[in-house]
């Protein structure tokens, strides 16, 4: 009875480990970021500046990056404001494990939203 108990305690640890983080943003943001070319996204509570400064040095060809880590805000600004830099963000998410985003109290995917959006 104990390996039952400790194999469903393991297993649902291990599900839990892969849960996918979510993104916030509000339609409004995102309409200013398509023409100002900088975006702010309301980051989960796990995600770090220290994480975001591991990872934004791959993609500064397309645009920097900065962490409030107090308010947990990331603010992306595109070098040049165009499809393949905005696309790139995705990148970026990913590599911070955040794979889906809440915006106006619907989750989609990076996909969905830059079709709604970005385009």
């Amino acid at each position: 009875m104990k390996k039952i108990v400790l194999l469903a305690l393991v297993s649902l640890a291990t599900v839990m480990s892969y849960a996918q983080k979510v993104a916030t943003t509000s339609v409004e943001s995102l309409q200013k970021g398509k023409s100002s070319g900088s975006y702010v996204f309301s980051m989960p509570a796990d995600v770090t500046a220290a994480e975001v400064d591991g990872v934004k040095n791959y993609y500064k060809q397309y645009f920097t990056v900065m962490m409030d880590d107090k308010k947990h805000e990331l603010t992306v600004t595109l070098i040049k404001n165009d499809e393949m830099s905005t696309r790139v963000i995705n990148r970026l998410m990913t590599s911070l494990e955040v794979r889906d985003f809440s915006i106006a109290g619907k989750e989609m995917s990076f996909d969905d939203m830059f079709d709604q959006y970005l385009k």
